[in-house]
């Protein structure tokens, strides 16, 4: 059996049971920068792999290369009649990559289908529990078109350059891991009523509380999610964005420029930061301006690439996007 889910999951764990298995860690940061549209899986470690060496995180060749062994051992796998099973739970990161695998596998390899159980969870898998984990394996479902048919819908409408395909989907989810996950995506477009992601409100909010240490806020704001949506590089790449550019949001304490890893690894004078609001932050925060019209960043969300010249809100009385921010202050 060759089992793929999260690189949550322990191993350990799950050899405690002496059954055979295959674990193939199958987690990436989806939800961070551009995704493309191509179902070629050489193609898309390439520009996966870039992702990563763009922010830092890793050399590229060497996420490319560790992409690139795990999509093999599917397509071995799968090419020898063997059982795969898809073991993914709650939050941002576990359901894009289903909802990429469902969308691979029946553009690509739907004859195979036979071949492949999904089991999903409504909360995260426990990762050090092998009775749990087990359960879970053994309670799999075949992966027939009808229950990956919403996974591969959604995924196209993400990686459509169309933001209203991924609002459209999301209105017509039935999965509440799948659905909850999107709810969630969908916040990290800018709000109509000050231009914040979700993220960075929280950040802001958090800040104004007090709370002023990178790695706190980080703490802070994945208390307030009910499943995790960022980890610690992934975060630490916001807290870079908000503060740079022409009107940042936030800033250091000494008024140095805001240390970011893994830049030279100099975790002592990351750890040392303070960061505060800066006179835009205190005031787009209060929605007293908007952020979209003095400060805003390029970003992207799956298919879709935001910038000043091309902006989407997405507005939480009507859980809508909309092209047109709420009000046009200029501050």
């Amino acid at each position: 059996m060759i089992l793929i889910t999260n690189d949550e999951v322990s191993e350990n764990a799950l050899a405690l049971a002496g059954r055979k298995f295959d674990l193939w860690a199958w987690s990436e940061a989806l939800h961070v920068g551009p995704v493309g549209k191509t179902y070629d899986l050489s193609t898309f470690a390439r520009d996966r792999a870039l992702v990563f060496q763009y922010h830092g995180w890793d050399e590229c060749q060497e996420v490319e290369a560790d992409f690139k062994a795990r999509n093999d051992a599917l397509l071995r796998g799968l090419g020898d009649g063997e059982e795969v099973v898809l073991l993914f739970g709650a939050g941002i990161r576990d359901q894009l990559t289903l909802a990429r695998l469902a969308a691979w596998l029946m553009n690509q390899a739907s004859e195979r289908l036979n071949c492949v159980k999904v089991s999903v969870s409504n909360k995260m898998i426990p990762n050090d529990s092998s009775d749990a984990l087990w359960e879970l394996i053994d309670h799999a479902e075949p992966a027939g078109e009808t229950n990956l048919a919403e996974y591969e819908s959604m995924w196209t409408a993400f990686v459509s350059d169309d933001p209203t395909d991924l609002e459209a989907s999301f209105q017509t989810i039935k999965s509440v891991s799948l659905k909850a996950a999107v709810g969630r995506l969908l916040r990290e477009y800018p709000s109509s009523e000050n231009g914040l992601s979700l993220t960075e409100c929280q950040i802001l909010d958090a800040i104004s509380l007090g709370v002023t240490a990178p790695r706190e806020l980080f703490e802070s704001c994945r208390e307030t999610e009910s499943a995790p949506f960022l980890n610690y590089w992934e975060f630490w790449a916001v807290l870079q964005r908000i503060t740079s550019g022409k009107s940042p949001l936030i800033e250091t304490v000494s008024g140095e420029p805001f240390l970011c890893p893994p830049r030279d690894l100099a975790w002592k004078a990351f750890e040392e930061q303070a960061l505060a609001l800066t006179l835009c932050g205190e005031q787009v925060l209060k929605a007293e301006g908007h952020w979209g019209q003095v400060g805003f960043q390029e970003r992207w969300i799956g298919g879709v690439q935001l910038t000043e010249n091309r902006m989407w809100f997405w507005n939480y009385q009507t859980d809508r996007l909309t092209p047109e921010p709420k009000f046009p202050f200029v501050l």
